[in-house]
């Protein structure tokens, strides 16, 4: 008897086991979506926005240019907005149905990941942008270290 009860232990346990990995997984994934939204909102909002909109740092805008701004930052707000709404969405599919949630939620999220690739098309022109031009590139540092965000 116990062996037998020893023997069906063991599937037990084994099923405990990759329950809780799955958990930790299930956490990771929401805790890292977390992380990564809040830097993206600091980025918005201590960064982009001051740049954008600041009378101290008009001059240095003047001469960095919007346009560059633009291409620095061009798909951060879509970014921004896809990510709360994936959020959003996570943490209430993994209250209602865990075990699905995260594959349910990615992929109703599909066709909003392709602002990560215009970002990544687009890191070459920004790298060419700063690496020519070591004189903006320390103009943006003096305004954001102006700013004290």
């Amino acid at each position: 008897a116990d062996a037998a009860a020893t023997a069906a232990a063991v599937p037990d346990e084994k099923e405990a086991k990759r329950e809780r990995l799955r958990q930790a997984a299930l956490s990771e994934i929401l805790e890292t979506e977390e992380k990564y939204l809040l830097d993206l909102q600091v980025l918005q909002l201590c960064y982009i926005e001051p740049l954008q909109k600041d009378d101290k740092l008009s001059e240095q805008l003047k001469r960095f240019g919007k346009g560059d701004i633009a291409m620095l930052f061009s798909t951060v707000q879509h970014v921004l907005d896809s990510n709360v709404e994936l959020h959003k969405t996570l943490t209430t599919e993994l209250r209602a149905d865990a075990e699905r949630a995260v594959g349910k939620t990615f992929a109703a999220f599909h066709d909003k990941f392709h602002y990560y690739s215009v970002y990544c098309v687009a890191r070459g022109t920004r790298v060419a942008l700063h690496s020519g031009t070591a004189r903006r590139v320390e103009r943006v540092r003096v305004a954001r270290d102006a700013l004290a965000c």
